[in-house]
């Protein structure tokens, strides 16, 4: 098993299963290790470590995510962690329903008067990510803003 650490926003992603695939697809093998993973909360730089290797108190200063080096390298591929990952229609509806729209990331094509949406932002910072479909556009992840006081808390 690996840790992926990310200081900036204290969280720690566990990868475990299959230590062959770990180690091809996020760890020793792959081409982030040790230093050249990026955060797929916050977009920071992250530093991956045996867990063997890291300190136990660790878990107890950071938010630990367990998955497996499938989920780890989806994630590490901007398709966000597995929580993220409920955009069901009903599930929209009622975060669109709560949250008013704030902005949206995307550009303009050049030479036409279209754009391309790559997510848009709620007014409590939730971001809903976008992707082209077969039959119309795709939310493929839905990242929420991240509550310090939570976890603080220790909720």
């Amino acid at each position: 098993m690996i840790l992926i650490v990310c200081q900036p926003c204290s969280l720690c992603i566990r990868v475990m299963g299959d230590p062959k695939e770990i180690s091809h697809l996020v760890g020793e093998k792959s081409d982030f290790w040790p230093d050249k993973y990026l955060c797929p909360r916050c977009d920071q730089a992250c530093h991956g470590v045996a867990e063997i290797d890291a300190a136990p108190s660790v878990y107890s200063v950071l938010a630990l995510v367990d998955v497996n080096a499938q989920e780890a390298f989806a994630a590490l591929h901007g398709m966000g962690l597995p929580e993220e990952g409920d955009c069901r229609k009903d599930v929209l509806e009622e975060l669109l329903r709560e949250q008013p729209f704030r902005r949206l990331g995307g550009r303009d094509v050049p030479h036409t008067r279209r754009c391309l949406v790559d997510w848009l932002e709620l007014w409590d910072g939730t971001k809903l990510y976008l992707a082209a479909g077969a039959d119309g556009a795709v939310v493929y992840r839905i990242a929420r803003p991240t509550s310090y006081v939570e976890k603080i808390d220790g909720r």
